[in-house]
């Protein structure tokens, strides 16, 4: 495995990650032993970036719920980065993220589905924001609550990042690859 400087966090990752949509039956049924195996044989193989959101999965966060089952006992040596922002929306019900309370109890709700104390990056996941305060802010709070070490945006807008990093704070940045 090769791996990379990941972001401003002074990680090594390996140069791939594990995208974890499709253990999370919206590209098509996949049972919770299938989905298991898939993380704990990217392990093995040397992959220690794992990717998800809390939107991922028929039902919204089953992608989160798999993935900290197959990641028991081998958290530690990992790396998992979640985005919030998006929850419900596919299935009409979005949860509105206005507050800080809001996006804290977002990200508590992914720590819980994820079996973790702490999320080492969270990303907003709404790529398209004007105006990012109440996400830095809550970020910073659960920053400060160590529930959280570093934090990002998944967007391929220019201006919406350079808006996400006004402070200089934003770590990591997801952009549309695929």
């Amino acid at each position: 495995m090769i791996y990379r400087d990941f972001g401003k966090t002074g990680w090594r990752v390996g140069a791939v990650g594990v995208g974890t949509w499709n253990i999370s039956n919206q590209g098509g049924a996949v049972d919770n032993q299938t989905a298991w195996a898939t993380v704990r044989a990217a392990f093995d193989q040397g992959m220690n970036l794992f990717d998800t959101a809390e939107s991922y999965g028929e039902p919204n966060g089953l992608s989160e719920e798999r993935l900290g089952t197959a990641l028991a006992g081998i958290r530690h040596g990992v790396y998992l980065v979640s985005k919030i922002g998006n929850w419900g929306k596919r299935s009409g019900g979005g949860i509105p993220k206005d507050t800080v309370d809001q996006i804290r109890a977002g990200a508590h709700a992914s720590l819980h589905r994820l079996r973790t104390d702490w999320h080492d990056v969270l990303l907003c996941h709404e790529g398209d924001i004007e105006d990012p305060s109440v996400y830095l802010e809550a970020f910073e709070a659960l920053v400060h609550e160590g529930r959280l070490r570093y934090y990002g945006i998944s967007t391929d807008s220019l201006e919406v990042l350079k808006g996400f990093n006004r402070h200089g704070t934003c770590a990591v940045i997801q952009i549309d690859y695929s």
